[in-house]
């Protein structure tokens, strides 16, 4: 299978998840946590004698996702309690406390383009779990497959 048919694939079971999912009680899928694609717009003014070439695609996918304790302003980033193999696959999996003040917040970061989006978990998540494919990268990183918040 090639690698535009599995994105696309992927795409339509996170969306499937999303809307299956009953609200209110938990994350349920990728879309979730941090969607799996940003829709950007890009303006530049080019220099003479160069014309811009608008892109064909504005869409910026997946490539990285950092947690945080409490507000990412104060720069509390938080590195995984442990990563495990399986199969071609690495698990990152985070433990949170329970800290209802301070909050859980997740940021996530797309290739080709500098914005981000970023949100506290609502409700907090006891445990999440990125799943990163061991032989795809996005930007350089792992390609994120899977992320379970629980």
């Amino acid at each position: 299978m090639n690698l535009n048919l599995k994105v696309t694939v992927r795409l339509m079971l996170i969306a499937v998840a999303a809307i299956a999912a009953p609200y209110g009680s938990g994350f349920a899928a990728e879309s979730d946590v941090c969607p799996a694609q940003l829709e950007t717009k890009q303006s530049a003014k080019a220099p003479y004698p160069y014309q811009l070439v608008p892109s064909s695609n504005d869409a910026s996918p997946l490539m990285g996702i950092t947690f945080y304790d409490g507000d990412p302003k104060d720069e509390a980033s938080l590195a995984p309690d442990s990563e495990k193999k399986v199969a071609g696959t690495t698990v990152s999996t985070w433990k949170f406390a329970a800290d209802e003040k301070r909050g859980t917040f997740v940021r996530c970061s797309y290739l080709g383009t500098s914005v981000q989006l970023q949100r506290r978990l609502v409700p907090p998540p006891g445990t999440c779990a990125v799943t990163y494919d061991d032989k795809a990268f996005t930007g350089g990183l792992p390609t994120i497959i899977k992320i379970s918040c629980k």
